[in-house]
């Protein structure tokens, strides 16, 4: 169904509908396929996401046979780099911008304790169970289980809430920074601000004497949201 997916994609550009393609790199399977997708995404005008294989679930048997590691995929692209950025809030994940425009992001987290360092996520199954980490070995918070008898809405949100609390509470890093290791950080000069608290509405607030040159900096690296201000 290769053809009809392309098609697809084709015709939700159209109708505006934004697209990003999320392709694993595959050791003897795939890796020579990644100059094709970067040329497809242009020809779409969609963004890719590069993920390298990580062992969990099926993966576990076949990681060492498939395993491709994240800066295969570098070497392959940084001819074509024009510029790169981080995503501070998720991952600390490397954006690429190439030379004919598409955006390239790289999810590298096997052994990649700066990966770790910039996670923010909480897995939920697909039986309403709460994970901290794909690589979670321990028991998960069953949701489900604790709305059973509950009635009101304001109670099930209640329940959900002290789930994620308690799922975030056994949140950490799959692989710690190793202390004392010279192993490479990435290099860029950082901008420190004062943010207040969020208020009701889920805006933020810039404050300090460089606010507004802060928020502009920002803005300017992660795109207008209207809700910072």
């Amino acid at each position: 169904l290769l053809d009809r997916v392309i098609n697809n994609l084709k015709i939700a550009r159209e109708y505006g509908i934004p697209i990003k393609i999320n392709f694993v790199i595959l050791k003897d399977i795939n890796e020579d396929d990644i100059l094709k997708i970067i040329d497809f995404a242009a020809e779409i005008d969609a963004s890719v996401q590069f993920i390298e294989l990580h062992p969990v679930g099926k993966a576990v048997k076949r990681f060492r046979e498939h395993h491709l590691p994240r800066w295969r995929v570098l070497e392959k692209l940084e001819n074509r780099i024009v510029e790169i950025k981080y995503r501070i809030g998720l991952h600390n994940r490397p954006v690429l911008i190439l030379d004919n425009g598409v955006k390239v992001e790289i999810v590298g987290p096997v052994g990649n304790f700066i990966f770790c360092a910039g996670c923010t996520r909480i897995r939920v199954t697909y039986d309403f169970k709460l994970i901290p980490c794909l690589n979670w070995k321990g028991d998960p918070i069953d949701v489900r289980s604790r709305l059973v008898g509950l009635e009101s809405f304001e109670d099930k949100v209640e329940a959900v809430i002290s789930a994620i609390k308690e799922a975030n509470r056994l949140r950490s890093p799959s692989t710690f920074y190793p202390i004392g290791s010279r192993l490479p950080m990435p290099r860029r000069r950082w901008t420190t601000a004062r943010l207040g608290l969020p208020k009701k509405d889920g805006s933020l607030r810039f404050t300090g004497s460089h606010a507004k040159e802060t928020a502009r900096k920002v803005l300017g690296e992660w795109g207008d949201y209207s809700s910072l201000v």
